[in-house]
């Protein structure tokens, strides 16, 4: 058998998603990826499905997000396009003590970015069984997330996020709801 959870986006949750997929033969993923840059706005997204085939039922699972930052200090994002991934934010100037252009030292406001991200998960297909209990159960669940980031140098960010989560349960019909602010300082080696 083959098993996908899914907690909200505050992984200090319980998982709200939780199933199993019968025994398969095959299985079939199509993604899709986007990423635009404009100065200091950006915006990315990415749509993933997996179909499974075998001697009984074909479900399909899948998910979806979608998001944008814009940097409120005129900062970029940069993106690595022989590794696919974004690199460190260079922030104009490092939070706290910068050398100034005479020689003295001023104060620096480190780059300050806002952020907005929608993502989805469809865990409905009648063909998957729900896992049951606290790891979850058939339905989908949906997350907005908006955020602050500030960068104080290229290795050290804090984060500030309000996440609401919503879970519709398919056995059920119930939905439920999740509202947490998390706060996260990155330092990086």
């Amino acid at each position: 058998m083959i098993v996908f959870r899914a907690r909200p986006e505050v992984q200090d949750t319980f998982r709200f998603l939780g199933v199993m997929v019968p025994p398969t033969e095959n299985y079939y993923q199509w993604a899709a990826e986007a990423v635009a840059i404009c100065g200091p706005f950006s915006v990315q997204g990415e749509y993933v499905v997996t179909n499974f085939s075998g001697s009984g039922p074909s479900p399909t699972v899948g998910g979806a997000y979608v998001f944008a930052s814009y940097f409120l200090t005129g900062e970029h994002r940069n993106y690595d396009r022989e590794t696919a991934v974004f690199d460190q934010i260079t922030p104009h100037e490092n939070f706290l003590w910068i050398d100034s252009c005479d020689g003295c030292c001023g104060e620096g406001a480190g780059a300050w970015e806002v952020a907005a991200r929608w993502s989805f998960l469809d865990y409905d297909d009648t063909g998957l069984v729900a896992v049951g209990g606290e790891d979850g159960t058939r339905g989908t669940l949906s997350n907005f997330t908006f955020g602050i980031n500030w960068y104080w140098n290229p290795q050290t960010r804090l984060s500030f996020n309000y996440v609401h989560s919503k879970l519709n349960e398919a056995q059920t019909g119930h939905t439920a709801r999740l509202d947490a602010f998390t706060s996260r300082l990155q330092i990086e080696f």
